[in-house]
């Protein structure tokens, strides 16, 4: 590339010319700090192009902390590709953090028949469960899976950390194995995705509307997140179909 990066690419698979363009121009990009817009016929392999060119970024830009990367998707099963493409065909492993809404998310049992799952799941946390001697029992939300990670240390505790870290389980995770471990554990896997950025997730995935809505987007504490981070939006010619 013309940017003097390293940039890591799969074993065995050559890249295509398309997908060096897409390198090429996303690394002048970044070191230049401007948008980009970038276009390659279906199937010639962006979103690899494009992961592999930030992560390689990300590995060598100078900084006090990792350069962010923000993967922005509109749907969740396109997310689902991004996460599948990057555990695949990428050797480099930042903490990652898969950031969907309550209704994929939420795991308490009177939620899954709400007309609406976010608001009711966030009610839920919000009101304790015991009451002992005139008063609430505050070490205890009104969801036993927020209860039991709270209690554990999920994912925040020195225990749990290498968890998500390279050689753990959850170095990479799909939208239905946070779910999975989840219902295994009885810990949240909404909470969980958010702590993750607390920790200092380098590799932020997350959808449109959490992107451009503002509530939403200051709800999850996106503001700061998406704040000098690298951000990819895959299929960006969608987004005004959500703005």
């Amino acid at each position: 590339t013309r940017v003097e990066v390293d940039v890591y690419w799969p074993s065995g698979r050559r890249p295509y010319r398309s997908q060096l363009q897409v390198v090429d121009c996303a690394l002048r990009a970044m070191k230049s700090e401007r948008s980009a817009l970038l276009e390659s016929p279906t199937g010639t392999g962006k979103t690899l192009a494009a992961l592999q060119a930030a992560l390689a970024w990300q590995r060598t830009a100078k900084s006090e902390r990792p350069t962010r990367i923000v993967w922005v998707a509109r749907t969740h099963d396109q997310l689902s590709h991004a996460v599948q493409e990057y555990r695949k065909s990428c050797a480099e492993r930042p903490l990652m953090s898969l950031r969907l809404s309550r209704e994929r998310f939420c795991l308490h049992p009177n939620i899954a028949t709400a007309p609406n799952k976010a608001e009711a799941c966030e009610e839920a946390t919000k009101i304790p469960k015991n009451f002992k001697n005139g008063r609430f029992d505050s070490r205890n939300s009104g969801c036993a899976h927020l209860d039991k990670a709270e209690a554990i240390g999920y994912p925040q505790s020195k225990k749990w950390r290498p968890h998500f870290r390279l050689g753990g389980k959850m170095e990479t995770y799909s939208i239905e194995e946070a779910v999975a471990e989840g219902q295994g554990m009885t810990v949240c896997p909404f909470h969980m995705a958010q702590d993750q950025i607390q920790e200092g997730a380098a590799l932020v995935f997350i959808t449109y509307q959490q992107l451009v809505e503002p509530i939403t987007r200051r709800a999850g504490g996106l503001e700061q997140v998406i704040e000098d981070a690298v951000v990819v939006v895959d299929e960006a010619h969608n987004l005004p179909q959500v703005s």
